[in-house]
């Protein structure tokens, strides 16, 4: 920067010699006085270079009415935060005014003038024209650009690079224009977004076309121009995100973002009946908001100790997140899996409203009511057949979009007013917003796995009903299956008990038969005793387990304890 006076008094050094080369030839036959007049024009020029270095020495970051700079000069604002000149994005070769981050390592652009009208080669300038408009030339003096002021006095105009990167074109007593006011695809802090709720203009963030082409993309950004206090992301005319209602401490539809990357954000009425949001950052590092090529808004923060931009924050990152992904009254859950399909449901009272398209993945024909509301069956508000319309409960959702307020101060109060009306679809309560009241579709509907409000979703009494038999049937469930386990157990014991008698009476029996058939072993051998089943079934307890030494081919082995003349039984 330290190069721009030096090329404005070398400019201005040169139109001085001119004149006095002009003036030298006036009087080519005077050797004294044209040595004079000459040594007049040196002093002249002198004066003049003198003059205009100071000037740029000081007023690095400020153009003057007719000033320009060349491509290869630039200006840096006061605290050397920002500088603006020509650059070329990614690997395109076209040149463009841009302003970019001064001290960064890498050059990052946050906005640029001639979008859509590239300068092809480096012969171009920029220039701040004497009525007040800021021109991008070409080599051939075309306007490629024209920031297009205007303004009743463009007196004393001059153009200025602010600390917060906005460049500021005022005259003595007025602001003309700012780069604020025309940005491209990067929001900062400091930057504005408005929404005129009189003539519905309103301040956009705009995506590049690509990395390499920062001409207009298909994404833009800003505040719902319906009047509700939520930032919205459209692919041209259509929506495709948005950030929920602000409740004065979140949006709604992020309830699982960390508060600390939302403690910047700030939505205000202005004057002459305006909406205003703006970003607050809570730290002092660099810090930036980019629509990017593929409509994806990242917060993007600077980190020294990688010497890179580092994102903590972008929307939408999942398919759940895209607007009204499962149509009309339908519910977006993530999947179990990160990267998993969405799953949709309709919410309860409602089926889809093409079954076969639904059940193949193609959810945008949504959902529609199974029963019409009693105010409906009869065409009026104040009532009908069958049972009285009712509320289902909807936990840990986003709130649809389009809502209707009114002045009710109580959740009791809002359940009423829902009632009263027979378009009514929908009602909810939330902290910090008051009584919402839904007439058409419920769009853009999402479930969190935390966080989120409570919806009460109107219903025919009937379909309310239909909770009271499912309960019951669970219940007779419940109980047949208790008692079939419990008459299970009963005859498992049962049975248990009959086998272990009826090995008893086997063994019973088969003692028995060999006293009747094997001739007494005390006949043929005194010395060998003869015992009874009912002596040795005492002897091991009743054939107890803990009795048992093993098993051989024969049966079962018992250890048995007896008693003769001379010991007793232990």
């Amino acid at each position: 920067m330290m190069g721009n006076p030096n090329v404005y008094g070398a400019m201005d050094h040169g139109n001085a010699s001119a004149v006095f080369k002009r003036r030298s030839r006036r009087n080519p036959s005077d050797p004294v006085m044209g040595s004079g007049r000459r040594k007049m024009g040196s002093f002249a020029a002198v004066l003049l270079v003198l003059a205009w270095s100071p000037l740029f020495s000081s007023a690095a970051d400020t153009l003057a009415a007719g000033q320009s700079i060349a491509d290869g000069q630039t200006l840096v604002s006061a605290g050397r935060d920002f500088e603006l000149g020509f650059f070329s994005p990614g690997r395109s070769k076209n040149r463009y005014v841009g302003i970019w981050y001064h001290k960064l390592p890498v050059q990052t652009v946050m906005w640029v003038a001639n979008r859509a009208s590239p300068v092809r080669d480096s012969s171009g300038s920029f220039t701040l024209a004497g009525n007040g408009s800021l021109l991008v030339l070409d080599g051939k003096q075309n306007v490629l650009w024209s920031s297009n002021t205007s303004a009743a006095s463009s007196s004393g105009a001059s153009a200025t690079l602010m600390d917060s990167g906005n460049f500021v074109v005022a005259s003595s007593d007025a602001t003309l224009w700012q780069s604020f006011d025309h940005r491209g695809n990067t929001f900062v802090p400091g930057m504005i977004s408005s929404l005129d709720l009189k003539t519905h203009k309103h301040t956009l963030t705009t995506s590049w076309k690509s990395d390499d082409d920062p001409s207009l993309g298909n994404f833009s950004m800003g505040i719902d121009p319906r009047g509700f206090m939520q930032l919205v992301i459209w692919e041209g005319a259509a929506r495709r995100w948005r950030t929920g209602l602000w409740n004065g401490q979140s949006f709604t539809s992020m309830p699982d973002i960390d508060p600390l990357n939302l403690r910047g954000p700030r939505f205000s009425n202005g004057e002459d009946g305006k909406i205003l949001f703006t970003y607050v950052p809570y730290n002092s590092s660099y810090q930036r908001f980019v629509l990017t090529p593929n409509g994806v808004n990242e917060q993007r923060m600077w980190d020294d100790s990688s010497q890179a931009w580092r994102t903590i924050f972008s929307r939408p990152n999942e398919e759940c997140e895209v607007y009204n992904r499962c149509g009309a009254h339908g519910v977006c859950s993530a999947g179990a899996v990160a990267g998993a399909a969405p799953v949709c449901s309709c919410v309860k009272g409602y089926e889809p409203r093409n079954p076969e398209q639904w059940s193949n993945g193609n959810w945008s024909g949504g959902c529609v009511r199974r029963t019409l509301f009693q105010c409906e069956r009869n065409g009026s508000a104040g009532g009908g057949g069958g049972k009285e319309d009712g509320f289902f409960k909807v936990e840990g959702v986003g709130l649809p979009d389009s809502p209707g307020w009114i002045g009710i101060t109580d959740a009791e109060g809002c359940t009423a007013a829902c009632l009263r009306n027979c378009s009514c679809r929908a009602y909810a309560y939330p902290k910090g917003i008051g009584c919402m009241l839904w007439s058409a579709d419920l769009l853009d509907m999402r479930q969190f796995s935390r966080g989120g409000y409570e919806v009460f979703i109107r219903l025919a009494g009937s379909e309310l009903d239909l909770r009271k038999p499912i309960s019951k049937v669970l219940i007779i469930a419940v109980v047949m299956v208790s008692i079939f386990l419990a008459f299970s157990i009963y005859i498992s014991w049962k049975c248990k008990n009959k086998v272990k008698g009826m090995w008893k009476r086997e063994i019973q029996s088969a003692l028995l038969d060999c006293e009747r058939k094997v001739p007494s072993v005390e006949d043929s051998n005194p010395e060998l005793p003869t015992f009874t089943f009912e002596s040795l079934s005492e002897a091991t307890k009743d054939f107890h387990v803990s009795n048992m030494l093993g098993e051989g081919g024969f049966g079962p082995v018992y250890k048995v304890s007896l008693k003769t003349e001379d010991q007793p039984k232990p």
